[in-house]
Formats: structure tokens, C-alpha cells, sequence
């Protein structure tokens, strides 16, 4: 039995599992308590948001993505500003504008520049 069918091969899974983590944090983000914590951060540890920033591209991974993102700067959320400024440094303005341009040819490739 070949274990490596086009349903099973690596790059299906890794599609997958990134998938389903990002279910993971769309689900942990409806905690206003999960929410401040992913937007506490210490070297060596990544962002939350350049993450959510790279799902956007992702192929069926771009609302939840957003969906997300909205999750975690709720006006509930102490450390909204945090996430905000995370938002700031890696251009998610730029990328969420892009998004409302229908003019837009490239697709979603730009959330990964």
C-alpha cells in the first residue's frame, strides 16, 4: 500500500496542519484572556500577527485569517495596542487595503511579500 497518494503527500498535510492550526487560534482568540496573551511576546518568540498576516495568502486559510485578526484587537482586549503595533511594523494596513482594491490583478500574493 503506497502511504504517499496525492491525498496524503507532504505538501496536502503541511496544507492541512497549518489549516488546522489556524482553526486552533481563531477559536483561542474568542478568549479575551488567550487574546491578550498572543499579544505578549519575548525574543525568540514569533508574532501573532505577521502570522495571521502570511494566512491571509494561504488558499482557503484568508477569512478565517481576517476573522482572527478581528478576534484579537476586540475593545475588551488590554493589549490591543500591542497587536496594533505588530500590525503597524509589518504593513498590515498596506495588506488589508490591497485586499479592498478589486482592481488588484495579483491575486492575494501580496500578503506574502
Amino acid at each position: 500500500m503506497n502511504l504517499m497518494t496525492d491525498q496524503h503527500s507532504p505538501h496536502k498535510l503541511h496544507k492541512r496542519v497549518r489549516l488546522s492550526c489556524l482553526r486552533v487560534l481563531h477559536q483561542l482568540a474568542a478568549s479575551t484572556t488567550c487574546a491578550e496573551a498572543m499579544a505578549a511576546t519575548s525574543v525568540g518568540t514569533p508574532q501573532v500577527v505577521p502570522l495571521l498576516m502570511k494566512a491571509i495568502g494561504w488558499q482557503g486559510g484568508s477569512i478565517l485569517a481576517l476573522e482572527t485578526l478581528k478576534r484579537v484587537v476586540v475593545a475588551g482586549n488590554r493589549a490591543r495596542d500591542a497587536l496594533v503595533a505588530q500590525g503597524l511594523k509589518v504593513g498590515l494596513v498596506e495588506v488589508l487595503l490591497g485586499l479592498l482594491d478589486w482592481r488588484l490583478e495579483e491575486g492575494m500574493d501580496f500578503a506574502l511579500r
